[in-house]
């Protein structure tokens, strides 16, 4: 059990720092103000953000009690208390380690980075709010929980994840038991499923034994041959999704959350999941749906706002594309792809002035470059570049 449960953290760490890449990207997002607020927890937030956006491994790792996420991970998988307790630091500091490894590694490989949102005071419990920006490989959002120990210092025990819908520890907790140790008992617990025969527990076994050996489309392969009733659980599409996009199989991909959206498109836990679907599917009365569960969740920011825009641009509502782009400028003035969505729109309106002075905005706060011939070249801005504002900003 100790070895197999130390390999699949690995696992399990990299599928929840990659589990952003389920949603569009809107952009490049810069470094904003936010409510933070003064105390030391949010002290902490600032730390743990720090620590992150640096991959300061040994920092971020500081900043969080192994013990207390062990027993929380421990108590999810083992009714015995016993148990809990022997396992609790193993479970805990197997689950740091992956963790902040897989954090460190998605924000290198997707150029991105951490940003923190704000800090709440909940009855003694500080919550802190992070959001993860991953470029072209989405964003997702980590609420992280503050208590302090017995030397009164902010430690975080646990934190949910918008895109699993879950605290990390019961997150780990289910995946490490699933792949490690599927007992019939607890698969009933998880799926909610009243009969298991040897031979499906055996089947989850090696599902997660595969994934153990990194072979995520012999996985998805596997868990696509599960018997319907389980195959089609949330969970279990969920973990089809995960396997077909860590597989380069779009396809696959697409169809799964088709079927997730399908059966589950009204619970909020998996309406992070479903963003991509229902943008790529021209869904937006959908998207709108997920968007406005998602900041029930976590707020409303610039980014929630610029997917508001980008619906409204996809669909030719360039009015409400306008306005959705400046709310979310207005919170998040970094945010470079508001000011580009907000340029788009203008253009296709013919408000050739506007669309100008939103491009030299580009171009004075991030420096951007612009092409003239780019723009010549493309029969989307055949009026533009024929307009007396375009003629000015790029001379021929």
């Amino acid at each position: 059990m100790r070895s197999a449960a130390f390999t699949a953290f690995l696992v399990v760490c990299c599928a929840l720092a990659q589990a952003a890449a389920t949603t569009p990207s809107p952009g490049v997002v810069g470094s904003t103000a936010a409510a933070v607020g003064t105390s030391p927890a949010a002290a902490v937030g600032k730390e743990l953000v720090r620590s992150i956006n640096e991959c300061d491994a040994q920092a971020t790792t500081n900043l969080i009690d192994a013990h207390a996420l062990g027993l929380l991970i421990a108590k999810s998988m083992f009714g015995d208390t016993d148990q809990q307790n022997r396992m609790a630091d193993e479970l805990g500091n197997g689950a740091v380690r992956g963790i902040v490894k897989s954090y460190c590694r998605i924000l290198q490989t997707s150029h991105g980075s951490a940003k923190l949102m704000r800090t709440t005071d909940r009855a003694g419990q500080f919550l802190v709010l992070v959001r993860f920006d991953q470029g072209s490989q989405g964003f997702d959002y980590l609420e992280f929980t503050l208590v302090p120990n017995s030397s009164g210092q902010y430690r975080v025990v646990d934190w949910y994840q918008l895109s699993s819908g879950k605290m990390v520890s019961v997150a780990v907790g289910a995946v490490v038991k699933l792949m490690t140790d599927p007992d019939p008992d607890f698969l009933h617990r998880f799926f909610g499923m009243t009969q298991f025969n040897d031979d499906t527990v055996a089947s989850i076994r090696h599902v997660g034994e595969l994934q153990n050996q990194g072979k995520y489309a012999d996985a998805l392969n596997a868990l696509n041959q599960l018997p319907a009733e389980l195959a089609e659980t949330r969970e279990i599409l969920q973990l089809r999704a995960s396997n077909a996009m860590r597989s380069n199989n779009p396809t696959e991909y697409h169809r799964v959350l088709g079927v997730l959206a399908r059966k589950y498109g009204n619970d909020p836990s998996v309406a992070f999941s479903l963003i991509d679907y229902y943008y790529q599917t021209k869904q937006p009365d959908k998207l709108e749906q997920s968007i406005s569960l998602i900041e029930r969740r976590v707020g409303s920011d610039g980014l929630t706002n610029l997917l508001r825009a980008n619906i409204y641009l996809q669909n030719g509502s360039y009015d409400q594309t306008v306005a959705y782009a400046h709310k979310a400028i207005d919170l998040e003035p970094d945010l470079q792809s508001a000011w580009f969505s907000l340029a788009s729109a203008y253009v296709e309106l013919k408000q050739y002035p506007e669309a100008v002075t939103t491009y030299q905005a580009v171009q004075s706060r991030f420096g951007a470059k612009f092409d003239r011939q780019r723009f010549v070249s493309n029969p989307k801005f055949s009026g533009f570049v024929q307009s007396a504002a375009f003629r000015k900003w790029l001379p021929q």
